[in-house]
């Protein structure tokens, strides 16, 4: 509508692409930076250790190692940190 000049507060000049391209760019930064939060939280986490099941009893892994379907063991201490 503010490109119609009979109807338009600001002769037909488009002025809202100014705030409103501020108001994406501080949106994308903030996303930016909580993704950045995201993936350095992901990547501690994916490193921490636990213990696997394997026929020979259970072994230390990373827990990026662990795939669908492993066994593993969680002890208190684990769990009282996770919640």
């Amino acid at each position: 509508m503010q490109a119609i000049p009979p109807i338009s507060t600001s002769n037909g000049k488009p002025v809202i692409y100014f705030p409103l391209a501020f108001i994406l760019l501080v949106s994308a930064i903030k996303d930016l930076v909580e993704d950045l939060k995201r993936r350095a939280d992901d990547k501690k986490e994916n490193f921490g250790r636990t213990q696997k099941l394997t026929p020979s009893g259970f072994v230390e892994c990373k827990w990026m190692d662990l795939r669908v379907g492993d066994i593993v063991k969680v002890t208190s201490e684990e769990w009282n940190e996770a919640y």
